[in-house]
């Protein structure tokens, strides 16, 4: 079943993590309202997580990992930026120049004067460009998390077996 939840900026802010997440991004920045994310974690204390539980049962009060593709939505974005360290294909390590210094791509764009936006920052790994990525969207309105609850599953499991529930370039 699919799920659409428009989430506050407080949930956003305080227990969506997207620490263990690989972004993706599936048009140009410019023109972007969403990104898809897999392996988002929702923290048991938010409203977020409540509406999850009303849909899927689970035996304990426990955080959530979602082990797939997470639609990531936002009513408006007006401006962002972001920078990217790039890894080898293998992911072990940074690309570096002949000065040994770890090489960035970095874009800007929009205007990011507008004052009824919020600042929202993702510190992760991005699929393509493949690195560790820096996002800054300043975005209005609601964000929505569209979510398999087929992927949804205890923190734990993906803990247990990291493997299995982590991002694999040929799922």
């Amino acid at each position: 079943m699919i799920l659409s939840l428009v989430i506050s900026w407080e949930d956003f802010d305080n227990y969506i993590d997207f620490s263990e997440a690989r972004l993706f991004f599936n048009s140009s920045f410019e023109t972007m309202n969403s990104f898809s994310a897999w392996g988002i974690t929702i923290l048991k204390a938010s409203e977020c997580y409540s509406l999850i539980k009303q849909k899927i049962d689970f035996k304990d009060e426990v955080d959530l990992y979602i082990s797939g593709l997470t639609k990531v939505r936002f009513k408006e974005i007006q401006s962002g930026s972001i920078s990217i360290a790039l890894y080898n294909q293998n992911g072990n390590q940074f690309i570096k120049d002949n000065k040994n210094d770890i090489i960035r791509i970095s874009k800007q764009w929009g205007n990011a004067e507008e004052s009824d936006t919020r600042c929202i920052e993702f510190y992760t790994t991005t699929d393509w460009p493949y690195g560790f990525g820096d996002l800054k969207l300043q975005a209005a309105g609601d964000i929505e998390l569209i979510i398999e609850t087929d992927f949804v599953i205890p923190v734990q499991e993906y803990i247990r077996d990291g493997f299995k529930y982590g991002y694999k370039k040929n799922k």
